[in-house]
């Protein structure tokens, strides 16, 4: 009997049974045997490793982990972070904490809106670098490290009887860039392309890391008074809203216009949108918000209104349509002057929530389920008060200073703040349900606040030594505590490497200054500079 033989015959027999086997499991089956051999995998190493010792590459897994689970919610529009809590201990009296940049010479007239390449966008963009325009037509590039002016996209003169006949038709030609006021900037997802548009009726399209100009989008026949890319790094696309009543949708990446969208029966102020393909506007005086699915081809109308009589409606800032006329002759019997809520600013907390800003002040909380408003809250930049300054020009009417001018949100967060012309910057809180919100924290900060964006970066220099001094003294402390030798001393060593070379980024909230409305020239704020300032917010 050949004993050998049969060995190895049972041995080929046993290899052939358990490829058959693997062979008949379904998908299923094998993705539970591999997770079961991976976990004890995992037993065995941890059993290894002496009490006490940490992993370095663990620890750096655990982090991608935590980011890719963070970015699946956010693509699903089920991510939510209550980070406002943080906030209400801010010293609002440290000068350190808010940075100016540039002078009256860059901006000669009042700022319109901002926006910032974020940490995220940093491959694409070159750096971290924030983007201001103004009535001027200038746009105006910034490093945000050191605050200085890195470049400048120039503003043009006017097409005008007057510009043709002093410079000629063939001179104004050869500019190339907006020839008017600039109203809005965005910035794509993968940080490579800056879209701007203006007064002139036009969008441009730049590239950030070449700061040179790519193409120009003509079709709006009104000022282009919106921008915003869709909240992604795979597809650049633009949605623009006009004062000719359209939302038009554009490919950034094939310089191609998509289609528009009809529907506000009067000049649309904004538009904002997330990951999902859908974005929202605002009507101004036709006093609706619209979410449009562009997949599916619908839209869903947002209404002001409210319960009581119509003076109680006008005090909170909603108001139908078809009630306007009769809540115009009700306020001014009363001597209320406070009538206007017209809607001009909104922001997407996430897929399902966002907030809406009048011009009386009031701003409300919307969820998409339902067609008015869960909870609003009036005059929240302060109450109305009769003018005492009379036959002066430049004189502020208080009726009409709690305007809400900008809205900016932390996305998919607790956290948004509001800007407009009473002195201070507000920043407010989500409740735990999403029903109401409260202010957490006021900034004060000088003249109308045109435009507000939060946005992620790592520590300054300043702020980075001290973090890493203090990380390290605790460090220290921690290991006079408890000797480490040998593995684990390695391993603690590339863990206190990488937390002092890797720090946490914090939040910064970027604010665009002026000493005038960015929609008109109906007050000014003497005292308040045309300027961009970023806060620290920690």
């Amino acid at each position: 009997m050949d004993l050998v033989g049969d060995r190895n015959r049972t041995a080929v027999d046993s290899d052939d049974e358990a490829a058959a086997d693997e062979a008949r499991e379904t998908a299923a089956q094998k993705r539970l045997r591999l997770a079961k051999k991976y976990i004890d995998k995992m037993k065995d190493d941890r059993e290894e490793m002496a009490p006490g010792e940490f992993d370095a590459q663990d620890i750096d897994n655990d982090l991608i982990a935590e980011r890719l689970r963070d970015d699946v919610l956010q693509a699903k529009g089920k991510a939510f972070f209550k980070i406002a809590d943080r906030f209400e201990s801010f010293d609002t009296s440290d000068p350190s904490r808010i940075r100016t940049f540039g002078g009256k010479k860059v901006h000669q007239l009042a700022l319109t809106c901002v926006d910032v390449v974020s940490e995220e966008q940093v491959a694409g963009a070159g750096g971290i670098f924030i983007y201001s325009a103004s009535k001027d037509g200038h746009i105006v590039k910034w490093d945000f490290a050191t605050g200085k002016k890195v470049h400048e996209f120039l503003g043009g003169r006017k097409h005008t009887k007057k510009a043709l006949k002093a410079f000629g038709e063939a001179k104004l030609k050869k500019h190339v860039g907006h020839r008017d006021q600039v109203l809005c900037l965005a910035i794509s997802g993968d940080g490579k392309y800056l879209a701007s548009g203006g007064r002139d009726k036009t969008i441009q399209i730049w590239s950030i890391p070449e700061d040179k100009h790519i193409k120009t989008f003509t079709q709006h026949r009104d000022a282009v008074s919106g921008l915003s890319f869709r909240y992604s790094t795979r597809t650049n696309q633009l949605y623009s809203s006009s004062y000719d009543r359209t939302i038009k949708l554009w490919n950034v990446d094939e310089q191609s216009y998509i289609e528009t969208l009809f529907g506000h029966q009067d000049r649309i102020e904004a538009v904002d949108s997330l990951a999902f393909e859908r974005c929202l506007t605002a009507g101004s005086r036709d006093r609706t918000v619209r979410l449009w699915k562009i997949v599916e081809e619908s839209q869903l109308i947002f209404r002001g209104g409210g319960g009581g009589d119509i003076k109680t409606q006008v005090v909170e800032g909603l108001v139908l349509a078809t009630e306007v006329a009769q809540a115009q002759k009700e306020a001014r019997r009363a001597g209320d002057d406070r009538f206007g809520n017209v809607i001009d600013v909104v922001a997407m907390l996430d897929e399902e929530h966002f907030v809406s800003g009048t011009d009386n002040g009031a701003i409300s909380l919307w969820n998409i389920a339902k067609k008015k408003p869960l909870f609003t809250r009036a005059q929240v930049h302060g109450a109305f008060t009769k003018p005492t300054v009379e036959n002066d020009k430049d004189a502020i009417n208080p009726a009409q200073c709690n305007w809400i001018t900008a809205l900016a949100v932390v996305r998919y967060s607790d956290l948004f703040a509001s800007g407009s012309c009473d002195g201070f910057i507000r920043l407010w809180k989500l409740g735990p349900e999403k029903k109401t919100f409260w202010q957490v924290l006021e900034i004060p900060m000088a003249g109308f606040i045109n435009s507000l964006r939060f946005f992620e970066a790592p520590p300054l220099k300043a702020a980075e030594e001290e973090e890493a001094a203090t990380l390290e003294n605790v460090e220290e402390k921690k290991s006079e505590e408890k000797v480490l030798f040998g593995a684990a001393a390695k391993r603690e060593a590339a863990r206190k490497k990488a937390a002092l070379v890797k720090p946490d980024n914090i939040l910064y909230l970027a604010v665009g200054t002026g000493q005038e409305h960015r929609l008109g020239r109906w007050w000014r704020v003497k005292d308040a500079k045309n300027q961009l300032k970023v806060i620290t917010l920690g």
